[in-house]
């Protein structure tokens, strides 16, 4: 059983709970999370660097606005 560090929500299986980061948690994941849920979309048949470059330029220009 896997547990969301975030909002506490419990999952049956890995993949469940990868999901769910990326689809409700994706704007806060740090580095290695956000590597096991671009894996998770890789192995559905999305290509790894533009799912992970995609969430690291997400996550700067948001940075970048909150200064």
């Amino acid at each position: 059983m896997e547990e969301c560090d975030y909002c506490g929500a419990s999952f049956d299986g890995e993949t469940a709970y990868l999901e769910h980061l990326g689809d409700e948690h994706g704007n806060e994941l740090g580095r290695i999370e956000q590597r096991r849920v671009a894996a998770l979309e890789s192995d559905d048949g999305g290509s790894n660097a533009a799912t992970y470059g995609g969430a690291l330029v997400r996550w700067r220009s948001e940075a970048c606005w909150r200064t």
